[in-house]
C-alpha cells in the first residue's frame, strides 16, 4: 500500500496541486479510521452471535468457506476429483490457494493458529483495500468523493466478511491496486496484482480484460509494446492453479467439475438464481433474504445507471460489468451480496451523486444492513430451522 501511495504521488509537475501529499495522507488515515469503525461494529455483532449461539469467536469468524480455506492449510488438495454429487463430491479443489498460502505463512511466522491468522490477515487486507480505494477514487474524481466512497465501502452490507476467514479482503486489495495501477499506467504492477488476484479468487480473471483494454489503448498512444506486460501477466495466477490441479489430479477441469458436482455451481446464465428466488418467494420463507435480494437488484440497477451516465475509466467499467455479470449469471444466489462487494467501483458514482441528507441516511442504512445480515445469516444455520 505504501508503494501505491508513492506511485499515486508521481504525477507530472504540471498536474500537481498544492497540498496534494497532505490530502493523500489525510485520505488514507480517514480510510483506516472508517474501516476501524466498521470493524468495531462487526466484532460487536460477532461477540453477540458468540453469546447467543454458545460458539467461540473463531467459530463465528471462521465458518462456512472459512472451514474450507483452513482445510487447504491443513491438508492441501486431494490427488483425485471426487465422484458423485453433493457433500460426497465437496473437496478443497473448489478453493483457490492464494489466501490459504498467506494464512500458512502468517501462522508459521507468528505462531498463531490458522483461524486467528486468517482473521488478522483479512482485517489488515480490508484496511489496506479501503486505503487503496481512496487513492483510486481520488484519482478519477476528487477527495470529497473518495471520502464518501470509502465510507460506503467500509459499511457495505456484506463488508463483515472482510474480518472473516474469507478471501474477499485479500482479493479486493489486489483488485483495487491493479485498477489504480492501470489508471496510472504502471503496467508491471497492474499485471502482477492481477495475477495475484487470479490466484486468490477465480473472478480475478476479469482483470485480464481490464489490463488488455488499457494496454491496447496505451500501445496506440505511446507506440510502445511495454504495456502488453500487464495482460500477459494477468491470467498467470488463475491458469497456474488450473495447471497445478491438472498435474495433481489428471483432470484439466478439476475445479469446474468439483464446483458443479459438490456445490451445484457454475455458469448457467442466472437460471438457478431465478429459480431459487422464485422458490423462496413462493414459499414465503426467509423474508429477510428476499429483502436483501431486492435491495441488491435495486442497488446494482441504480449503480449501473450512474455508470452509464457518468463514465468511469474504461478498465473500471469493464471490471464492474464483468463482476456483476458473473454474480448474476452464475448459480449461487445465497452469496450474491458478498459477490457484489467485489463490484466496489460502483460506489464511486453513487458517492459522487449523493448529496445533502441522503448520504448519511444511506450510510446508516447500509451499516444497519451489514450488522443485520451478519446476525441473521450466522444464526440462521445454527439456531433457526
Amino acid at each position: 500500500m505504501a508503494v501505491l501511495g508513492r506511485i499515486a504521488l508521481e504525477r507530472p509537475l504540471s498536474d500537481r496541486r498544492p497540498g496534494q501529499a497532505s490530502s493523500i495522507r489525510r485520505g488514507v488515515w480517514l480510510s483506516l479510521a472508517m474501516f476501524a469503525a466498521s470493524r468495531l461494529v462487526t466484532f460487536l455483532v460477532a461477540v453477540a452471535i458468540m453469546a447467543v449461539s454458545g460458539r467461540s469467536l473463531t467459530d463465528v469468524l471462521a465458518r462456512w468457506d472459512g472451514g474450507w480455506f483452513l482445510a487447504v492449510v491443513d491438508h492441501g488438495y486431494p490427488e483425485t476429483v471426487a465422484t458423485g454429487f453433493g457433500v460426497q463430491a465437496q473437496t478443497t479443489i473448489a478453493f483457490f490457494p492464494g489466501y490459504p498460502l498467506l494464512i500458512q505463512a502468517g501462522s508459521s511466522v507468528t505462531g498463531l493458529s490458522p483461524a486467528v491468522t486468517g482473521v488478522v490477515i483479512s482485517t489488515l487486507a480490508g484496511g489496506a483495500a479501503s486505503a487503496v480505494l481512496w487513492l483510486l477514487a481520488a484519482r478519477v474524481t476528487d477527495a470529497k468523493t473518495a471520502d464518501r466512497t470509502v465510507i460506503l465501502f467500509c459499511f457495505f452490507p456484506a463488508a463483515f466478511v472482510l474480518s472473516m476467514v474469507y478471501a474477499e479482503a485479500v482479493f479486493l486489495v489486489l483488485v483495487a491496486s491493479c485498477l489504480l495501477a492501470l489508471v496510472l499506467e504502471r503496467w508491471a504492477v497492474a499485471g502482477l496484482t492481477a495475477a495475484a488476484a487470479g490466484l486468490v479468487r477465480p473472478n480475478g480473471l476479469v482483470l485480464t480484460l481490464c489490463c488488455g483494454w488499457a494496454a491496447v489503448q496505451a500501445i496506440r498512444r505511446h507506440r510502445s509494446w511495454w504495456p502488453a506486460i500487464a495482460p500477459l501477466l494477468a491470467p498467470t495466477g488463475f491458469l497456474g492453479f488450473l495447471g497445478y490441479l491438472y498435474l495433481r489430479t489428471g483432470d484439466p477441469l478439476a475445479y469446474v467439475h468439483t464446483q458443479r458436482r459438490g456445490w451445484d455451481q457454475g455458469f448457467d446464465f442466472g437460471v438457478s438464481n431465478v429459480r431459487s428466488a422464485l422458490a423462496i418467494a413462493g414459499s414465503r420463507q426467509f423474508e429477510f433474504y428476499i429483502l436483501v435480494m431486492v435491495a441488491c437488484l435495486v442497488g446494482i440497477g441504480v449503480a449501473l445507471y450512474l455508470l452509464v451516465r457518468w463514465r468511469l475509466p474504461a478498465p473500471l467499467m469493464i471490471y464492474v460489468v464483468g463482476i456483476v455479470g458473473i454474480a448474476f449469471l452464475s448459480s449461487n444466489p445465497t452469496s450474491l451480496p458478498r459477490f457484489l462487494l467485489a463490484a466496489f467501483p460502483v460506489l464511486i458514482p453513487i458517492s459522487h451523486r449523493l448529496a445533502g441528507q441522503a448520504y448519511p441516511v444511506v450510510v446508516a442504512g447500509s451499516a444497519a444492513c451489514m450488522a443485520t445480515l451478519f446476525w441473521v445469516t450466522s444464526l440462521a444455520t445454527w439456531l433457526w430451522p
